[in-house]
C-alpha cells in the first residue's frame, strides 16, 4: 500500500522505538506502514466507527501483522492502553482542530502519560498549537504539505515531562529565540505570539518552503474575500448584518497583515554562517 504525500509526512514525524496509537485510523494504512518500516514495534489502530475498523482489520491481516497492529474500537484514547508498557506516541490525522483538542482533553490522565503527539489538524491548527503550549507539550517538529489543492500542517509535539523533557525544553528555548527575533523585526509581542501559533514555530524558524506559498495564499484569499464581503455589506438591510460583516472584514485584514509581516520576516536578508564573509 502506498501512503499519500500527506500521510507520508505524518508517518515521517513519528519517532522510532515506541508503541503508538493511530486515532481515527480509517483503513489502518499508517499503522501498518509504521510497523512495516520498523518505526514502531507495535501500533494500536483505533477508530470510533466499526466500518473503517473492519476494513483496517482486513488490511492488517493481509499484511501479516495481526500480532503487531492491534485494531481497537475506541472513542479517542478511551480504550487504548497508555503509559508504562503501553502507548507512548499518539497520532491523530485528518480531523478538525477542535475535534483534535477534544480527543486530547477527554482523557487528560492518558494524554499526560504520552511522550509524543503527531497531529495533522485539517482546520484551526493555531488552536491546536496553542493548546499544546498550554498543556505541557512543546512543538519539536513540523511539516507543511500541499496536496489536492489544500495545505496540511503536521505537528510533532513532545511532553515536558518524562523521557522527552530534554528534547521539549530545547524546543521551547528555540521558540523563545524565534519570539525575540520576531519582536526585533517589527512584530509586537502579541503579534509574535500569534504568528508562532498561526504559522508554526518550526515552519517559521526553518523557513519551510511551502510556508511561503501558504502565506501568499492567505494574502491573496483575503483580497478576494474582502471584495465579496464589501459587496455583501452593501446589500445588508439592517445594521446588525452590516456590523457582523464589518467585524469579519477587520478580522481578515488583521490575519492578512500578520501573514504579510511573516512573509517579509522570512524574506529578510540572512546573516552569513559564522566564519564566512557576506
Amino acid at each position: 500500500m502506498e501512503l499519500s504525500a500527506r500521510m507520508q509526512a505524518v508517518a515521517a514525524l513519528v519517532p522510532s522505538g515506541h508503541t503508538a496509537v493511530d486515532i481515527g485510523c480509517d483503513h489502518g494504512y499508517v499503522a501498518v506502514s509504521l510497523v512495516q518500516r520498523g518505526v514502531c514495534p507495535r501500533v494500536y489502530a483505533a477508530d470510533v466507527r466499526s466500518g473503517p475498523l473492519s476494513r483496517a482489520r482486513e488490511h492488517i491481516r493481509r499484511a501479516g501483522l495481526s500480532e503487531q497492529v492491534i485494531p481497537v474500537l475506541s472513542d479517542g484514547l478511551d480504550k487504548v492502553p497508555v503509559g508504562e508498557g503501553g502507548v507512548r506516541t499518539a497520532v491523530a490525522a485528518g480531523m478538525g482542530g477542535r475535534l483534535t483538542i477534544k480527543i486530547l482533553s477527554d482523557h487528560p490522565e492518558k494524554t499526560a502519560m504520552l511522550w509524543y503527539l503527531i497531529l495533522e489538524p485539517q482546520s484551526e491548527a493555531w488552536l491546536v498549537r496553542g493548546w499544546l503550549l498550554e498543556h505541557g507539550f512543546s512543538i519539536t517538529g513540523e511539516d507543511l504539505v500541499w496536496e489536492d489543492g489544500k495545505f496540511y500542517p503536521i505537528i510533532q509535539a513532545a511532553s515536558l515531562s518524562g523521557e522527552t523533557q530534554k528534547l521539549a525544553v530545547s524546543a521551547q528555548e528555540r521558540q523563545t529565540r524565534l519570539f525575540l527575533d520576531l519582536c526585533e523585526n517589527g512584530f509586537s509581542r502579541a503579534e509574535a505570539g500569534e504568528a508562532i501559533r498561526r504559522f508554526g514555530p518550526s515552519l517559521l524558524s526553518g523557513r519551510h518552503p511551502v510556508l511561503f506559498s501558504f502565506l501568499e495564499h492567505m494574502i491573496e484569499k483575503e483580497k478576494q474575500l474582502q471584495g465579496q464581503l464589501a459587496a455583501g455589506e452593501k446589500r445588508q438591510p439592517d445594521t446588525k448584518g452590516r456590523e457582523r460583516i464589518c467585524l469579519r472584514r477587520q478580522e481578515l485584514a488583521r490575519e492578512a497583515g500578520l501573514a504579510r509581516k511573516a512573509y517579509c520576516f522570512l524574506n529578510r536578508p540572512q546573516d552569513p554562517p559564522e566564519g564566512e564573509s557576506a
